[in-house]
């Protein structure tokens, strides 16, 4: 029998959402940075060390579920029927945006919702994605091989790493605009935004209540 995992109070992962994202903090008035003029992404190597060392892109705010100590991590509706390059003695874990019968079938654990991509990513021996899953480029920061399905034969194919094409299609080159000051913000430092509020987050994931909160901070303090 399968194990099903679900993040609680988590809206479902929309494919259209942007790489950097800005928390669902309680009262925020503003869902996402906004971008400006085109700007040079930068020297990529850069960028990709500092959004592997921040841990930020995705909804890097949301649930970690426990996983495994190894699996193969499958981010595909499609049947798996054709995953000969997963060692059998690897769980499949199975992270969709809803679950399925066939996933259930199919996948020793699966994960729904919105989840810190992170830490589902993290432990894995290997991913099988969609040719545009949002967060492809993720496995890539991690050096984790990642499978694509061609979509002519079926088969897996081992996907070529491409940081450069990954990370100007992953980050929008442009001036992204601060949430606080409306003030224009290089990339790198929409990236070190993200890093601040990862800190703060994890720092507080373990709390399960508070006392003593004026009347006037319940609201922004709310779940």
């Amino acid at each position: 029998m399968p194990v099903q995992i679900s993040a609680v109070r988590q809206a479902p992962l929309i494919a259209a959402e942007p790489f950097l994202r800005i928390p669902p903090f309680p009262g925020s008035k503003v869902g996402r940075f906004s971008i400006q003029d085109p700007e040079n992404l930068g020297p990529e190597a850069e960028i990709a060390d500092l959004l592997r060392d921040l841990k930020v892109g995705g909804t890097f705010w949301a649930a970690q579920p426990k996983m495994p100590a190894r699996y193969f991590l499958v981010r595909t509706n499609a049947p798996l029927d054709r995953c000969s390059e997963i060692p059998g003695d690897v769980p499949l874990v199975q992270w969709l945006r809803t679950a399925t019968p066939t996933a259930a079938n199919e996948a020793r654990l699966v994960v729904t919702g919105d989840c810190d991509p992170w830490h589902v990513f993290g432990g894995a021996a290997g991913v099988i994605l969609d040719a545009d899953d949002p967060l492809g480029l993720i496995p890539t920061l991690l050096n984790i091989p990642a499978y694509v399905r061609d979509a002519t034969t079926g088969e897996l194919q081992l996907r070529e790493p491409q940081l450069k094409t990954e990370l100007e299609a992953a980050l929008v080159c442009g001036t992204y605009v601060s949430p606080f000051t409306g003030e224009g913000m290089s990339v790198r430092e929409a990236i070190e935004l993200c890093g601040f509020w990862r800190q703060l987050i994890d720092k507080n994931r373990e709390l399960g209540g508070g006392l003593g909160f004026p009347f006037g901070s319940r609201t922004m303090s709310a779940p």
